[in-house]
């Protein structure tokens, strides 16, 4: 891909995961057969490398994606953008060699729906090598209990070359999709450094991930019996499938976590005594995102389930789990106050105590799937237009995360989650409107709390000190060709295959760095497209010339710009340019009255092309999402960063950032909240003391674990 030229996909390639040596062999076994596939003229060995540092990446994409996996149904693919593959691998593979490859299986690529080809490990390969890690895993771990030593061999998947070290804080800038320093504050580098090792339980969660893995293990066992009864399309073995693919989620979620802390090489806190058992603790190692929220690094406690971390923490004394009561939803209600946008029914919500209930009620969901789909709506989510839904055709993508969260509660009944979704969106119409008000005054906003400017372009930043500079808006003094100039597209495209027009053949020419060859000008190219080929003569200074223009009639009004023209103004060139083009194609692009200027949304890596064409609106429909979250996430970051600090210098340990809240080693006085509030500029928030795992979520577990399994765990 050329310097400069807009980068349309998403994603990268992995370089780094570790794993066990005997994993590495088996998925380099897999590249065993690969030689007659691969290209006789180049390096066969460095060839075959990549393709198993593909094979890897799916991998570990495959196992990272199982564990959030929402739709059990369906097998999990992971998308993978073409030019990710030619800039990882330098032409050493081919998108057709990784197609021939055994154990792959894909989807093809759709360009119409933007979707990119996807990729899967055959089943029966991803669950050989994820039993050889986990078991690997939990060996290591058993090990460690009965010794007293960690003792954890692990290398690189992608080159096998071994790793020694553990994590630590990544305190260095984050970059975006446009490869983008994001700036971060003293505030969150000081926060990291006030964390201390946390102490847990040990026996605990290694007994709950070993009963995890035989429950997935057992779940295997019965598709294989189903496949061979009842046939692969059958319902029988849809519904055990099912329960496979949900097991699986369970079991590679915890697993994870279990395998990070390893990794951090815990230390003996306490020795087992009589009635209490032995406790190590673990210095864990965040990363900072784009909001400025912390994310541990590869999961670990923060992402495990609830009974997870329950058990991780049992028996360990003075321990205190606060979260922030409604944060996100609080903090929406301050930003509508402040901004003068009215919404009567969110804040009488927020003041009730039976509102979530009763509107859960009404919807036939619990409460927790009513506060998903509400929290969606928050972060920018639209609700879902129901009269184009094909139920014959549902893509994952395409739903939305409101009427997933519905259908997952519904166990994927159509029906059922299609009148829940009318009923939530007549009870959330008011609210819809205002957070969509609120979003468009962020995105459009000139106010210093949400922007800034930087070489004459507008970038958004929030409460946390971080900035959003994967995209911005500049203001360009001429207007730039949009879908609406357009009045004509086919016409547009035979006169530019008219090789007899010197105009044509002028813009062809300077559009000869994209490779636009005449061949390319069809029917079915965008009105995208031809927009950026003029866009990119609106900036050339040798546009007119008589003999060019002999043929065409100007207007009175270019002809009365000609001679004001001054060849050193580039306003006034881009503008002569937009009047030349506009009498060289009547009837085909549409005439403006007057030069007023635009503004456009920007890619960050190429200031000077702007996202008008009508293929990039759902750029910007995601940005303003984006800047939902970007926004209040960014609030109620720094209010913890603060409490943090704060709790630091009052002697209170500091274990965990949980996004929303924190655990300590004491109680966190009020006075405390109120400074880090007042800190942040917001009204206080409350901080309450929860359980590290509800009752619902226990239940839960143990359905899922068994009778038998969970009185060995829970003492019940």
């Amino acid at each position: 891909m050329k310097k400069g030229q807009s980068y349309n996909g998403t994603g990268y390639i992995l370089n780094y995961h570790s794993i066990p040596m005997l994993l590495y062999k088996y998925i380099r076994s897999l590249t065993d057969d690969i030689y007659p596939h691969l290209d006789k003229t180049k390096d066969l060995e460095a060839q075959r490398n990549a393709c198993h540092h593909f094979i890897a990446h799916i991998y570990v994409s495959m196992k990272y994606e199982n564990k959030k996996n929402d739709d059990p149904l369906n097998d999990l693919m992971i998308p993978v953008y073409c030019r990710n593959i030619e800039q990882k691998f330098k032409r050493l593979i081919k998108i057709r060699t990784i197609k021939k490859i055994d154990c792959i299986e894909y989807n093809q690529h759709n360009q119409f729906k933007r979707l990119s080809t996807e990729y899967r490990l055959k089943e029966k390969i991803f669950e050989k090598a994820l039993g050889l890690d986990s078991e690997y895993v939990l060996e290591s771990w058993k090990a460690m209990l009965e010794t007293g030593k960690w003792s954890f061999k692990m290398v690189n998947l992608m080159n096998g070359n071994r790793i020694v070290s553990k994590k630590k804080h990544q305190k260095t800038a984050l970059k975006g999709n446009a490869g983008y320093d994001h700036n971060r504050d003293r505030l969150i580098k000081d926060s990291i450094d006030c964390f201390e090792p946390c102490p847990f339980n040990p026996e605990k969660i290694y007994e709950l991930v070993k009963a995890q893995g035989q429950v997935y293990a057992k779940a295997i066992d019965a598709l294989e019996i189903a496949q061979k009864k009842y046939g692969p399309e059958s319902p029988e073995y849809q519904k055990i499938k099912k329960i496979k693919n949900r097991a699986q989620g369970i079991f590679i979620n915890d697993y994870t976590s279990l395998r990070t802390i390893l990794l951090q090489q815990p230390t003996l806190k306490r020795k087992g005594l009589k009635g209490k058992p032995a406790l190590l603790e673990y210095q864990v190692a965040y990363k900072v995102q784009v909001s400025g929220r912390l994310t541990e690094i590869t999961g670990g406690f923060q992402g495990a389930s609830q009974c997870f971390k329950e058990l991780f923490l049992s028996d360990v004394p003075d321990i205190y789990n606060y979260d922030i009561k409604s944060s996100q939803a609080q903090l929406l209600l301050y930003e509508f106050e402040e901004n003068g946008i009215k919404c009567r029914w969110f804040a009488d919500y927020l003041s009730s105590k039976k509102d979530k209930e009763d509107h859960a009620k009404k919807m036939c969901v619990d409460v927790e799937t009513w506060k998903k789909c509400l929290y969606s709506l928050i972060m920018g989510a639209k609700p879902l237009n129901l009269k184009i839904l094909n139920k014959n055709n549902l893509r994952k993508k395409e739903l939305g995360s409101i009427f997933l969260n519905i259908l997952k509660h519904f166990d994927d009944d159509i029906d059922k989650s299609i009148e829940a979704n009318k009923c939530f969106n007549r009870i959330t119409k008011q609210f819809f409107k205002a957070v969509k008000k609120w979003i468009y005054h962020i995105y459009n906003s000139e106010d210093k709390k949400y922007t800034y400017l930087h070489k004459n372009i507008k970038y958004w930043k929030n409460a946390c000190g971080m900035r959003y500079k994967d995209y911005g808006i500049k203001n360009f003094s001429y207007p730039l060709f949009s879908s609406d100039d357009v009045l004509n597209n086919n016409e547009l495209i035979l006169k530019l295959k008219d090789t007899n027009n010197p105009i044509s053949n002028f813009i062809l020419k300077q559009n000869s760095k994209r490779k636009i060859k005449l061949n390319d000008i069809n029917k079915k190219i965008t009105k995208g497209k031809l927009l950026g080929y003029l866009n990119i003569i609106l900036d050339k200074d040798k546009l007119y010339m008589k003999n060019r223009f002999r043929k065409v009639h100007l207007s009175k009004g270019t002809k009365n710009y000609l001679n004001k023209y001054r060849s050193d103004n580039k306003k006034d060139l881009n503008h002569l340019n937009r009047l030349l083009i506009e009498d060289a194609f009547p009837g085909i692009i549409a005439r403006k009255n007057e030069s007023k200027g635009n503004s456009y949304l920007i890619y960050s890596d190429n200031p000077h092309q702007p996202i008008i064409n009508t293929g990039e609106i759902h750029v910007i429909s995601a940005i303003k999402r984006k800047l939902a979250a970007f926004t209040l996430q960014g609030q109620e970051s720094c209010f913890i960063h603060h409490l943090t600090l704060l709790c630091k210098e009052k002697g209170i340990p500091v274990y965990k950032n949980e996004h929303d809240g924190l655990i300590t080693g004491k109680e966190i006085p009020d006075n405390l909240v109120e400074q880090a509030a007042k800190a942040v500029n917001i009204k206080t928030l409350i901080l309450k003391l929860k359980p590290i795992c509800s009752d619902e979520k226990r239940n839960k577990m143990i359905k899922h674990l068994g009778k038998k399994r969970s009185s060995e765990i829970y003492a019940i």
